[in-house]
């Protein structure tokens, strides 16, 4: 077999396996310094939070590692492939002697490589989206700015809080979708997936509604002091910021779509490829190592991809937990402020005022203490079981790169 080869590479077949395996250990080196793009600052996540953060710290740690063992390992048999290919005459010569299975697994990655999942046109947010720069929504008012907050502190019209509260989220959440969808648009080479996900609303919305929600609980401790415990708990878990969690699943996309870049974005034509190559007679033990290696890259980008989803999904459900929260806070808090004004001409209404309020504190104090909790738990279930997780490719079993 002489020039053209399947794998992108004019000449020396095994010049072209040097040079895509010399590539991946770039890019493996490269993901490896990537743990400042996910890492989250100490109470990110508010100070109920810090038990998920520090098993969401465990992460890295374990992919680093990975990626330290594949560099190496890719350099490794980047050399031995340029080494071989040094060793024949002409590129006829090269590849008349390369194993059929062996170029098979390279083409596969190549072609599942250079194959990303979405076209150009979906960067772009919908023209017709209400909360994007520009839409119909998206005329700032002194209200619609501030969320209603002032409202709340106003008993006729607190009933009002929630809606504004979630109208205000709306907006935000809009502008920063045509933000990354501007982006996006300039910077293709990665992060497709995410510029998607962005453009269908679903970014972490965590600090705002954890910031008014204790606003809400605020606004009753005038009125009724059970709030007072449910404002002290609650204090605990508002996130300070939604742009290091924003900035930690844009930075797991990337590195899940740099994996995808490596080793492929669809892995199931690779896994075929690994699968004949490991079937029939067996392939000499340098040709072994690289399909092994090709077979641990594909685990590495399915564990990357996972993962990516699993903290996505993460989010999207402390986001939805926290705006029922901020909901029930919301309308409970505009009960309180009335029945407080009405109780005060009307001292028999007082015990319901008081009622509301423990009710308000309950369920602060309840969340408080569950949903960090169940953030961590489901944090470190999924570490464990990703980390242990092999991928079955035909009969065998891949858990990662060779370890010596």
């Amino acid at each position: 077999m002489g020039g053209g080869q399947g794998f992108g590479y004019e000449g020396n077949p095994f010049e072209g396996i040097s040079s895509m395996l010399a590539n991946m250990a770039c890019g493996l080196r490269v993901l490896g310094y990537d743990g400042d793009s996910v890492a989250l600052p100490t109470l990110s996540l508010g100070a109920a939070g810090e038990g998920a953060r520090y098993e969401y710290g465990k992460i890295w740690a374990e992919l680093s590692e990975e990626f330290r063992l594949g560099e190496r390992e890719s350099s490794r048999l980047a050399d031995k492939a340029r080494q071989t290919g040094a060793g024949y005459a002409d590129a006829d010569a090269a590849g008349a002697a390369m194993s059929a299975k062996l170029r098979l697994v390279f083409e596969a990655v190549h072609h599942a490589a250079k194959t990303p999942p979405v076209r150009e046109g979906e960067y772009f947010a919908d023209d017709d989206d209400p909360y994007t720069f520009g839409g119909h929504r998206d005329r700032p008012t002194t209200w619609k700015a501030i969320g209603g907050e002032v409202l709340t502190g106003v008993g006729v019209l607190g009933w009002g809080k929630a809606g504004f509260a979630e109208d205000s989220l709306r907006r935000y959440e809009g502008e920063q979708r045509a933000l990354f969808a501007a982006d996006k648009a300039r910077n293709m080479e990665s992060g497709l997936g995410f510029a998607n996900r962005v453009e269908q609303g679903q970014l972490s919305r965590l600090a705002k509604s954890t910031e008014l929600t204790r606003l809400n609980i605020a606004a009753t401790r005038a009125f009724s002091w059970s709030a007072i415990a449910g404002g002290l708990a609650w204090s605990l878990v508002v996130v300070p910021s939604d742009e290091d969690i924003d900035r930690a699943v844009t930075g797991w996309n990337s590195i899940a779509d740099q994996c995808a870049m490596l080793f492929g974005y669809d892995t199931g034509p690779v896994r075929e490829a690994i699968e004949a190559a490991w079937s029939g007679a067996a392939m000499e033990a340098a040709d072994a190592r690289m399909v092994e290696f090709v077979a641990a890259g594909v685990h590495l980008a399915e564990r990357t991809r996972r993962l990516t989803q699993t903290l996505e999904q993460t989010v999207r459900d402390l986001d939805g937990i926290f705006l029922a929260a901020l909901m029930f806070s919301g309308v409970s808090a505009a009960a309180i402020i009335r029945l407080g004004f009405a109780a005060r001409l009307n001292p028999a209404l007082r015990p319901y005022v008081e009622f509301l309020g423990s009710r308000l504190s309950t369920v602060a104090m309840l969340s408080a203490n569950l949903v960090p909790v169940l953030a961590a738990a489901v944090i470190a279930w999924h570490r464990a079981a990703d980390a242990n997780r092999p991928t079955k490719i035909g009969d065998r079993e891949v858990t990662g790169f060779r370890r010596s």
